[in-house]
């Protein structure tokens, strides 16, 4: 099955990320991915992914998945 790829940019608005992807990808999928790897740090990252998360869910009624390593995970989205 295919699915729309987003690879999150967390110097970029959430929100607005969210909506551009779902504007370009549409609404008739049955999941989306999220790719969330950019190894850098920034400020609030892991609630801004979260903001992005939860509005594309908002938009398509499906629970975004999230690829990522257990490294990344660990280093940068843990609180």
């Amino acid at each position: 099955a295919h699915a729309p790829y987003h690879f999150y940019q967390p110097a970029l608005d959430p929100s607005a990320q969210a909506e551009h992807f779902i504007r370009t990808a549409g609404k008739s999928y049955p999941r989306y991915i999220v790719n969330v790897e950019v190894a850098e740090h920034y400020e609030n990252h892991t609630q801004s992914v979260l903001a992005f998360l939860q509005r594309v869910e908002q938009l398509t009624n499906t629970k975004p998945v999230i690829y990522t390593s257990s490294g990344y995970w660990n280093e940068f989205m843990r609180p």
